[in-house]
Parts: C-alpha cells; sequence; structure tokens
C-alpha cells in the first residue's frame, strides 16, 4: 500500500513541476514621471542575466500613455498575461510579475 501511495506522489508531483516548466513570465514596471501619465516598461527575461526593459508601444510606435496603472495592468492582461504577484517601491513604481 505505501509503495502504491509513493508512486501517486511521485507521479503528481512530476505533472506540477512540468506544468511550472512550460508558464512564461515577464515583469511589467509601471511609473509615473514628473506628474505625467503613467508609461510602462515590461520585460520578458530574453536577455541572458540582464533584464531588459522596453517602453509599452501602440500599433503606430508611439510610447503608450496610461492615466493610472491599472490601465496598464489590464492592458497587458488582455495580451493572455496573468498576474502573479505585485510590488510596490517607494520610488513610485509598481512592479507587476505575470505568466502566460
Amino acid at each position: 500500500m505505501k509503495r502504491y501511495f509513493l508512486i501517486a506522489v511521485l507521479t503528481l508531483g512530476t505533472g506540477a513541476t512540468y506544468a511550472q516548466k512550460n508558464a512564461t513570465y515577464c515583469q511589467l514596471n509601471v511609473y509615473q514621471p514628473a506628474f505625467k501619465n503613467y508609461v510602462a516598461k515590461v520585460s520578458y527575461g530574453d536577455e541572458g542575466n540582464k533584464a531588459r526593459f522596453v517602453l509599452l508601444k501602440n500599433e503606430t510606435g508611439s510610447k503608450m500613455k496610461f492615466s493610472n496603472e491599472i490601465q496598464a495592468l489590464n492592458y497587458i492582461a488582455k495580451q493572455g498575461w496573468e498576474l502573479v504577484s505585485t510590488y510596490h517601491n517607494h520610488g513610485g513604481e509598481t512592479r507587476f510579475f505575470l505568466k502566460k
């Protein structure tokens, strides 16, 4: 009986780690420069050891501006990203960690 329980636990544990390996993560940083509209930078972690952040731009290549942080989060969520965690530093920047 213990053997079957051990096999079941190992099988379920392997499935859970497999699901984690297939997830893709990104970091969205949203900040407000000098009383202007909010802007957002995103990093998909594709630069090896150094995270490369790029500004979110619209179809014409212009920098996207948001009236608040939640608008930026909603925009990226519409792209298929799911919120995992949030961090707000005292410098006025909010970091959203997302996965797909």
